[in-house]
């Protein structure tokens, strides 16, 4: 399954939704970027954009991960070193390639975690007390625009700026 099996340990898939431990090739949520390569602190220009929320945070680009033909971008956020947020993403001027990978990634996590607690066609949601899942795809100015967000329930410890 490519990059989908790193994602979600195998073993785990069927309690992902309470306990969201998996991997995104280097990149694992509430652990350390400590001896991951590649990672570049986004610019002043780039934090005007994110708007940072937390004490201690930094928004890093990390090295593109290959998938069934496409480069998929990651961004992680972390708050005192520790990875508390992934985005995996990739835009595409193709809209067949467009429909067919947000549709294959809603599939997929479908039946490995279940149906969305929230969603509508291009925006889904999956919650639990670990954290939660969002799958975002829509069309923008650069192009088709599909995403998952991975974000760790650490967030509700953390000191708001």
């Amino acid at each position: 399954m490519g990059l989908f099996s790193n994602l979600f340990l195998s073993p785990k898939m069927k309690i992902l939704k309470e306990s969201l431990d998996f991997n995104i090739g280097p990149y694992s949520l509430n652990k350390s970027i400590s001896g991951i390569q590649g990672l570049k602190e986004v610019s002043k220009e780039e934090y005007d954009i994110f708007e940072r929320t937390f004490k201690n945070e930094k928004i890093y680009n990390g090295i593109p991960i290959k998938y069934e033909g496409h480069e998929w971008k990651v961004t992680i956020a972390t708050v005192n070193n520790t990875i508390y947020k992934i985005n995996i993403y990739l835009f595409t001027n193709n809209s067949n390639d467009f429909n067919n990978i947000s549709e294959d990634m809603l599939s997929f996590i479908e039946q490995n975690i279940g149906k969305a607690d929230k969603g509508r066609y291009g925006n889904h949601q999956w919650i639990s007390t670990a954290g939660n899942i969002i799958l975002q795809a829509y069309n923008t100015e650069e192009g088709f625009y599909v995403g998952i967000f991975f974000t760790s329930s650490s967030v509700r410890n953390f000191e708001s700026l």
